[in-house]
């Protein structure tokens, strides 16, 4: 869309286009998507094939023991609120026990797999941000030399 205003408004003495308020719903979107996902990721784990029970108790299970275990774990509470204590306790970084490792927090377990996870995180940003100003510096030559740039790229 060459030519096209860019939806601009005044606000607070800033300038505010499309892409900026592209760039803003976004960022408000994340949070919700992450709710998403993480509700069916609980959903998939509680419905999903398998008993963590069985799995925890292993060749010790009985019956007795089973439902001592489910009550412990809050198992027999109402979904919706196991999925409140799942969130809750996400956020205060608490992703329980793992049940292939026997009693160790998971965060213990994939606690050092972040460091390398940031380190990548941090160099694709780098790539894309060098790569994002290197179009940008190059379509803004282009303009000076009378070519149009898309709308959002306006100044």
């Amino acid at each position: 869309m060459p030519g096209a205003p860019g939806l601009t408004h005044a606000l607070a003495g800033h300038k505010v286009t499309a892409c900026s308020l592209t760039a803003f719903a976004g960022l408000w979107w994340t949070p919700v998507l992450l709710l998403i996902v993480s509700f069916f990721v609980f959903l998939l784990g509680t419905y999903g094939p398998g008993d963590p029970v069985e799995v925890r108790l292993g060749h010790n299970y009985t019956p007795e023991l089973a439902e001592r275990l489910r009550e412990r774990l809050g198992l027999n509470d109402h979904f919706f609120v196991q999925y409140a204590r799942y969130v809750g306790r996400a956020v205060q970084g608490d992703l329980g026990k793992s049940l292939t490792f026997q009693n160790r927090d998971v965060i213990t377990l994939i606690g050092p797999k972040l460091l390398t996870s940031a380190q990548l995180n941090i160099a694709g940003s780098i790539i894309a941000i060098g790569s994002a100003y290197h179009w940008a510096f190059t379509l803004h030559g282009d303009r000076a030399r009378g070519s149009t740039l898309p709308w959002c790229f306006a100044r």
